[in-house]
């Protein structure tokens, strides 16, 4: 998005990303649930990405590492709603670094 887009474009923007394969179709949206919104009835099969906190891009490991927590996230049975109380889940330090480690480490294997 950022290739594409120039960062005042998409720094309050928000992006839909499907969880099975990792898809974006590419649609800027002004807020989560606006994002959500538009999945018409399939919200829980997305996850929802702020652009603005990653302005600088992201390393394919990290994107990684946020696709793998998304997915063990659902998985575990959570889903995310949106609702004016509610705030974004985000991984802890700790919890970052794990699955930071773990991927690196199956990345490492795989070279």
């Amino acid at each position: 998005m950022l290739t594409f887009h120039q960062i005042w474009e998409v720094k309050d923007k928000w992006i839909a990303i499907g969880l099975r394969d990792g898809a974006v179709d590419s649609t800027l949206y002004d807020s989560r649930q606006d994002a959500m919104s538009h999945m018409h009835g399939n919200e829980a099969r997305f996850f929802y990405f702020p652009l603005g906190n990653f302005a600088t891009g992201l390393k394919l490991i990290d994107a990684e590492c946020v696709l793998m927590f998304q997915r063990d996230f659902y998985d575990g049975g959570a889903r995310v709603t949106d609702t004016p109380g509610n705030g974004d889940p985000f991984l802890s330090v700790f919890q970052g670094d794990v699955y930071h480690d773990l991927l690196r480490a199956g990345l490492r294997r795989n070279e």
